[in-house]
């Protein structure tokens, strides 16, 4: 999950340095929590959208 949270981080930074706006600190507070639901609890997979 860190690995995943951490690319959630790394995506904001991104593409809020191409939109020249927008706010670190909500999504980076929130980056594990949103892993975590996504890609574990839900257990969400791309290739099964059902």
């Amino acid at each position: 999950m860190r690995e995943r949270a951490r690319f959630v981080r790394l995506e904001t930074i991104r593409l809020i340095s191409i939109a020249k706006v927008g706010h670190y600190s909500s999504v980076f507070s929130c980056a594990e929590i949103f892993s975590t639901l996504y890609y574990d609890t839900m257990r969400i997979r791309r290739g099964e959208p059902d």
